[in-house]
């Protein structure tokens, strides 16, 4: 039985590329989880035809080479997440069912499933995931961030936030779980909550665009035009990453303004028929995401 190399199995997994959405140019652009709109719609799902024909051509495509790493759980497992990371859930989920039935459920592959699920637009399912594993002393961060995530998605503010919090209490130093914590704080109205967040994760990663895109909003609703400025040409920012943030930024306080800070939720910020509007064309009415991945803001 031939073994395949950790570096092959990657290389094998870095064939499944998809093109990217419309919608999703901008998050690569700048800013990524369930943040900036002008990074947008990683909360638009892939569900139109030519998407779902492009991952059934590439993943025939893999066909020959998937079982050759199917015969080690390590690599199988870093074979599944790559796909994910190429944007594959739908490939990734019948990988994971295929994976259980050679090796059993465990908590790895089921945290990968519950992101897979919540990448399809399965949001109940994939909260059903996230809860069997929140108090697995490996995936309960990751658990917690997955489930807050979705529920921001579903414009749950509160509750979002206070999975968020339970994700950054269970692993403080992930930047990824600051940032979203932070945006959903920003998302809420609760402008000021969100300062210690985006700062540590900023301070974490001084070198990550997307964080610093994600200080910038903060700064400009905290109403320190002066202060955003500064960290712009501190960090040099590319231009249209600076233009969307400031134009979502203006969306968001008008749009708090005129509704008063009062969310549909009970916690304030924007109510969904008001959020629906702030956000850019192509997102369905969902708050993008700040991190397209838990490991985009490392």
């Amino acid at each position: 039985m031939r073994t395949v190399s950790l570096f092959h199995a990657r290389k094998l997994a870095s064939g499944f590329v998809r093109r990217p959405p419309a919608s999703r140019i901008l998050v690569r652009v700048a800013l990524a989880g369930w943040g900036l709109s002008a990074m947008a719609g990683c909360a638009s799902h892939a569900t139109t035809a030519d998407a779902v024909m492009h991952d059934a051509a590439v993943a025939r495509q893999q066909a020959e080479q998937v079982p050759a790493v199917a015969n080690d759980r390590n690599l199988y497992l870093t074979l599944i997440g790559e796909m994910q990371a190429k944007e594959l859930s739908y490939a990734s989920l019948a990988h994971i069912d295929a994976f259980e039935k050679k090796y059993g459920p465990r908590a790895d592959i089921e945290l990968l499933r519950g992101d897979a699920l919540r990448e399809t637009g399965q949001d109940a399912a994939a909260l059903s995931v996230y809860q069997s594993l929140m108090d697995d002393p490996t995936t309960g961060a990751a658990a917690w961030h997955g489930s807050g995530r979705v529920l921001a998605a579903q414009h749950r503010y509160t509750a979002a936030i206070d999975a968020l919090s339970k994700a950054v209490d269970r692993d403080p130093i992930n930047v990824s779980y600051l940032n979203d914590l932070a945006y959903a704080d920003l998302l809420a109205g609760r402008t000021a909550a969100a300062r210690l967040p985006i700062a540590q994760a900023a301070e974490l990663a001084p070198r990550n665009n997307k964080v610093i895109a994600n200080l910038v909003l903060y700064l400009l609703l905290a109403g320190d035009a002066t202060g955003a400025q500064r960290v712009v040409a501190r960090a040099a920012l590319p231009e249209a990453t600076v233009q969307a943030t400031r134009t979502l930024a203006a969306q968001l306080g008008t749009a708090t303004g005129a509704t008063g800070a009062t969310g549909a939720t009970g916690a304030p910020g924007l109510p969904a028929p008001a959020l629906a509007a702030a956000l850019p064309p192509g997102t369905g009415g969902r708050p993008p995401l700040m991190l397209e991945r838990s490991g985009d803001a490392q």
